[in-house]
């Protein structure tokens, strides 16, 4: 997992399948998603971690591709070739996140 800022976003999901997940650290939900879900699909597609309270230029960038607006955390984004395909909210098992990607 790589922790985006607004100097990389861009790059990191330029090419290939990219999740995203948009997350605060005080956030147990998002906690959960990252250290169960997103930790064993990595073989899968990039995740990327965009921490809401400290990157906002990562979010504010997000949001020109198309995100809608932020109103609860955890969201998750999938992007394939740098163009959102799907947007959610929490999943807590594997699964359910490589249904998400592959559906």
């Amino acid at each position: 997992m790589i922790e985006a800022t607004e100097k990389n976003i861009e790059k990191l999901i330029s090419s290939g399948k990219v999740l995203v997940e948009i997350y605060t650290p005080t956030c147990v939900p998002c906690q959960q998603m990252k250290n169960n879900a997103l930790a064993e699909i990595e073989s899968e597609a990039k995740v990327i971690l965009v921490n809401a309270m400290e990157n906002m230029g990562a979010v504010d960038f997000l949001s020109t591709k198309g995100i809608g607006n932020i109103s609860s955390v955890p969201i998750l984004l999938f992007f394939e070739d740098g163009t959102l395909k799907k947007r959610a909210g929490f999943m807590g098992t594997k699964e359910e996140v490589l249904d998400f990607i592959e559906e």
